[in-house]
């Protein structure tokens, strides 16, 4: 103990925010989450509790999280639940109907509630010394896509043409007619160069992709990384064609555009979605685009 008390002496405690655009992903939530740990680690209790409540902060403050952020924040949060923690003991109510009773040493209890009802209500008691804290949380799915564009310092424009390159509507494709998705991506901030930008196309259920990768001899694909430069023979840094979908990771310097062709069939008969495209900094919320949702038909 005593040489991490050397290696810690003086350090601070407190972290000036900054930019998590860099090479370690680093970012000033991490940092504290990290000193929260460290605190735990040390048996410095009150301080880590001090602490926790700039942890607690941060996560309630509902901004964008990096994995790595979200990760390091609710592991230290655990461990400081692990270690100062008591027993959960409370007794609870869904609906008026008493529920089974709850006593755990674990710090956390999780119940799934039915929502075939669109009301209800919830009573606690804590049975137990400590103070608890109840959340219920819900998720909702749209059953249709009707979200509108987005343009945050990057622009996405798409465009359908034949294999002549004459511009098509999609709105009605003849079954078997092979076509082409043009998506080209802008940086439109006039003041900063984007790293790791994940451009997302998902494609309608009757239509397939031609991957082309497969008769065509692929070059030793590069790892994606903050600064990993492109190959001078392709836009992108690394892209990954799946069965409904093409993604596509790249950088984008001040000002510039890239383009992305994507070889397409309207294989299967019907009426289908047709899924927004979208493309985001994976590590910065400020930065991302998309197109509005709409539908297609593949007729005989």
């Amino acid at each position: 103990m005593k040489p991490a008390e050397e290696l810690v002496y003086n350090a601070e405690t407190t972290v000036i925010p900054y930019s998590s655009a860099n090479q370690i992903y680093g970012s000033y939530d991490r940092d504290e989450a990290m000193i929260l740990e460290t605190l735990l680690l040390m048996n410095r209790e009150r301080e880590a509790l001090q602490q926790a409540k700039k942890v607690s902060q941060n996560l309630a403050e509902e901004n964008w999280f990096s994995t790595q952020s979200t990760a390091f924040a609710l592991m230290a949060m655990g461990r400081l639940a692990e270690k100062l923690s008591g027993t959960l003991d409370f007794a609870w109510k869904w609906n008026g109907q008493q529920q089974p009773a709850v006593k755990s040493a674990k710090a956390v209890f999780e119940k799934e509630l039915a929502t075939s009802s669109k009301s209800g209500t919830v009573s606690i008691k804590n049975l137990g010394k400590g103070a608890l804290n109840a959340d219920i949380i819900t998720r909702i799915q749209l059953v249709n896509d009707t979200l509108p564009t987005i343009s945050d310092n990057i622009r996405l424009d798409v465009r359908y043409v034949s294999t002549e390159g004459l511009p098509i509507s999609i709105e009605n494709i003849k079954q078997g007619t092979d076509f082409m998705a043009i998506t080209s991506v802008s940086n439109i901030s006039g003041t900063s160069d984007y790293n790791n930008l994940a451009l997302t196309h998902i494609i309608p259920s009757g239509w397939e992709i031609y991957n082309e990768r497969i008769f065509i001899p692929e070059e030793p694909a590069t790892t994606e990384s903050a600064g990993t430069p492109e190959n001078k023979n392709r836009p992108f840094t690394y892209q990954d064609i799946r069965d409904d979908r093409v993604l596509t990771y790249f950088n984008l310097r001040r000002g510039e555009q890239k383009t992305f062709t994507v070889k397409l069939q309207a294989t299967y008969a019907g009426n289908f979605i047709l899924p927004a495209i979208q493309c985001e900094a994976m590590y910065d919320a400020a930065v991302q685009a998309r197109t509005k949702a709409g539908r297609t038909t593949v007729s005989r």
